[in-house]
């Protein structure tokens, strides 16, 4: 038999860090982070002049002083930006109250240096702006393109297929193929095996593009990475001037549009390539007035692709000449990387994952807990990388791993954050427990209606033992005690 009672009082009164994420990953150094916090009030009253501070080890990043609703929340928005690579344990706190575990939370940024981008282009022509990289090395690497001092988000390499070099996505973990007229099957498979690796790879289209090679070797009838069967970029529904209708806002992509209360850009597409068939798990970011996908994304292994289905220069649009390009072509790429990189915060009880290369696997690395213990990780070696494993994150707090990769030390931090729903003290009732324990032959009892003796009693049949045997007992204890004084005269006599 079993008797759930429930204790406690019906104080709710608490304020809680219910949230603290980043967004735009991956921070790259120099360029500006997004940070939210939400901070949570479960009382029926408001929670006025709770300060906030977010801090960067020692170095304070905001404060500010909130007025919390009675059972609602206020969340905060602001920047941070990091001048050195490497991974930073962010606090977000407020004032201390009655549950302490849950009035300060932590986060995980890994910044980057500039991001490392292959461009492989099929057109390179002379002149100003008629090149196939021209408008998106501009987009991505403002100040070094224009000569002036500054810190760019990304560093463009450009390449010919031609000239393909071995693709590597610990190198380079964006591609870009633009308007490339075809492929070979050797190029195909490092692609995939690219991209399968955690790669992240955009196509755009363009006047070279043989849609007939990329449907065979690309998409391959759905079991290629393409995320869609190209169309014939001659017809007449391909060649008819026409603008963007709508935007998938729910995608990481367009997050630099939040809060704008007209976030469709006017551009006019003159020519793109139509969709005939598209994969199932293929998503449609960018739609056009016609119907039909400008921009499709579709997972693969452990990277990603974007199909821009017109040209990334002006040849076919002219998406470069707005402002919509620049902030879309950073966050495309941003987006892109951030495939590859590792969960640093987990739930608790997540495993930890990370890919790394380069590791022994008769000693592999231990991971630091938050009691300070070192346990080794697991190592599962894969093609071009080992995957370095650890399960036993039901302890909340910071698991840290230090690696020397090649001739350089790396260290990461996961942080293991604790659920929120300990954060709310209000008591079941007796309804709701007898609802959760349901499964199990569970008796709820409320203390204030009476005495417990009396629910435990109930049902019971039958006489209470405890006299007889007491009494069973001290027969047994009299019995031993007149046993040895007989064995004791018995041996004194002889």
């Amino acid at each position: 038999r079993i008797f759930l009672i429930p204790v406690g009082g019906m104080e709710r009164r608490n304020v809680a860090v219910e949230s603290f994420v980043a967004h735009g990953l991956p921070a790259v150094a120099k360029q500006p982070v997004e940070l939210e916090i939400r901070v949570r009030n479960y009382a029926d009253e408001i929670a006025s002049d709770v300060p906030l501070t977010v801090t960067d080890g020692n170095r304070e990043i905001y404060r500010n002083t909130l007025v919390v609703p009675a059972n609602g929340s206020t969340v905060v928005r602001a920047t941070a930006q990091f001048d050195v690579p490497g991974c930073h344990v962010l606090t977000a706190q407020i004032r201390p109250d009655g549950l302490p575990f849950d009035d300060r939370r932590e986060l995980s940024v890994l910044v980057m240096p500039p991001l490392e981008v292959l461009f492989i282009s099929g057109d390179e022509r002379e002149g100003a702006f008629r090149k196939e990289s021209d408008f998106f090395r501009l987009a991505l690497s403002p100040f070094a393109t224009s000569g002036e001092q500054g810190p760019d988000p990304a560093k463009l390499t450009i390449t010919t297929p031609v000239r393909w070099q071995r693709l590597d996505p610990r190198k380079h973990p964006v591609v870009v193929l633009a308007n490339v007229s075809s492929l070979t099957e050797s190029q195909v498979s490092e692609l995939e095996q690219f991209v399968y690796s955690g790669g992240g790879l955009l196509i755009s289209t363009g006047n070279l593009v043989q849609a007939e090679n990329y449907n065979t070797l690309l998409f391959r009838e759905g079991s290629g990475i393409l995320p869609a069967r190209l169309g014939n970029s001659m017809s007449a529904q391909a060649t008819v001037s026409m603008g963007i209708i709508g935007l998938e806002m729910s995608h990481p992509l367009f997050r630099f549009l939040r809060g704008r209360p007209d976030p469709v850009p006017t551009v006019t597409i003159t020519r793109h390539f139509p969709v005939t068939t598209s994969r199932s798990d293929a998503r449609t970011l960018i739609t056009l007035a016609s119907g039909e996908p400008l921009l499709l994304e579709r997972s693969a292994g452990k990277g990603k692709v974007l199909l821009l289905t017109s040209t990334i220069d002006a040849d076919w649009n002219t998406l470069p000449l707005s402002g919509f390009y620049l902030p879309l072509m950073q966050s495309m790429v941003r987006y892109l990387a951030a495939a590859q990189l590792p969960e640093l915060n987990i739930r608790q009880g997540d495993p930890i994952s990370i890919n790394v290369e380069g590791v022994s696997e008769d000693a592999p690395p231990k991971v630091r807990r938050p009691d300070g213990k070192e346990e080794p990780m697991e190592l599962l070696p894969s093609v071009l990388s080992s995957e370095l494993r650890y399960t036993r994150t039901q302890m909340a707090g910071r698991y840290e791993l230090k690696l020397k990769v090649g001739n350089e030390q790396k260290s990461w931090t996961f942080i293991s954050r604790p659920p929120t729903e300990e954060s709310d003290l209000t008591s079941y009732d007796s309804r709701k427990l007898t609802k959760i324990w349901s499964e199990l032959d569970v008796t709820v009892i409320d203390p204030r209606d009476g005495e417990l003796a009396n629910f435990v009693g109930k049902g019971r049949a039958g006489r209470e033992l405890w006299l007889p045997l007491v009494l069973i007992a001290l027969a047994l204890l009299g019995i031993e005690s007149w046993f040895a004084r007989h064995c004791s005269s018995e041996s004194r006599s002889t």
